[in-house]
């Protein structure tokens, strides 16, 4: 799979979510937003999973359930 740049994501080992700055073949560059604003961290794709709803609501985005 190939994430687009500014796709939000998860990296489950550490728990912090980060926007995608590059996708290069197994790995992919996040720059951290929330209390990670702006450090930038590499890690291997199986890593990624879509942030939560509860992750989302934290940095006050839509979650897409009705309220």
């Amino acid at each position: 799979m190939t994430y687009r740049r500014g796709k939000l994501l998860k990296d489950a080992e550490t728990d912090r979510l980060g926007l995608v700055v590059k996708d290069h073949g197994g790995k992919v560059t996040l720059r951290g937003v929330g209390e990670e604003s702006g450090e930038e961290w590499t890690c291997p794709k199986y890593r990624l999973m879509e942030p939560s709803s509860t992750d989302r609501r934290g940095l006050g985005l839509p979650t897409g359930a009705a309220p």
